[in-house]
């Protein structure tokens, strides 16, 4: 996975389910959002169906393997939290989640991510 991969199945996750409904929430072009929905098809992550009423619609949708794939991240998400907890307390640990939720917006959350704005916006 890459990063534009992780952003169109976060995307799908947050209920988006066109090539048009992704691009517009990740501020790039359908041709990109096309092409990387593209690989994730070949990949078995997702699906493209088919809508009755427009024909020309191609809905999309996380396959089986995407959905393990989904379920696999929370775990190593949880595995890691559980790990810091461990580590540094559960004080300690809340504090570190709220201050890289304070940078994140400080940066503009996942906006700087597909940007690639290094420095704060002024």
């Amino acid at each position: 996975m890459r990063d534009p991969h992780d952003s169109v199945v976060q995307g799908l996750l947050a209920g988006d389910s066109t090539v048009t409904a992704l691009a517009a929430r990740l501020g790039v072009s359908a041709q990109a959002v096309s092409k990387t929905v593209s690989e994730l098809e070949r990949a078995g992550y997702v699906a493209r169906g088919r809508d009755a009423d427009d024909k020309r619609a191609r809905p999309l949708r996380l396959t089986a393997r995407g959905d393990g794939l989904v379920d696999a991240s929370r775990r190593a998400r949880q595995t890691v939290a559980r790990d810091l907890t461990r580590w540094l307390g559960t004080r300690d640990h809340a504090e570190l989640v709220r201050l890289l939720q304070h940078a994140a917006e400080h940066f503009d959350g996942l906006d700087a991510r597909s940007t690639r704005r290094l420095r704060p916006p002024s």
